[in-house]
């Protein structure tokens, strides 16, 4: 395949929807998902230990400390994510670096986008 050496209109359009969505979209929706999700299982966790406290069953103690356990461990599966996106978004925008590779003239830094959007504007 051979790349012409100056995008057209449409390309260049394409590009920037694909870094709309890699910088902001997509981190956006690894943080709400997973936190809608997390919030319906801190519900759920809410409602189990009320039903475990009122109803004693023989091993309702170790049930509790199970339940605890994953708790905690969803949680901080939680706050890593976040924490990853983050940090990721972060290094991101410090490095100028924006990760696509779908279309044909993918650039590798911002100053490299400003110069296709300079050559549409001429």
């Amino acid at each position: 395949m051979i790349l012409a050496r100056h995008p057209d209109e449409a390309q260049v359009a394409a590009l920037l929807e694909d870094y709309r969505v890699s910088l902001v979209i997509r981190p956006v929706m690894e943080i709400l998902i997973p936190g809608f999700l997390y919030g319906v299982y801190a519900v759920l966790y809410g409602i189990c230990l009320n039903l475990l406290r009122k109803r004693k069953t023989p091993n309702h103690v170790l049930y509790i400390i199970m339940m605890t356990a994953l708790f905690l461990s969803a949680t901080a599966g939680l706050a890593l994510n976040i924490t990853s996106v983050i940090i990721s978004g972060f290094q991101n925008l410090k490095d100028g670096v924006l990760n696509s590779t779908s279309h044909p003239f993918p650039p590798t830094t911002c100053v490299e986008h400003e110069l296709i959007r300079a050559q549409i504007r001429n």
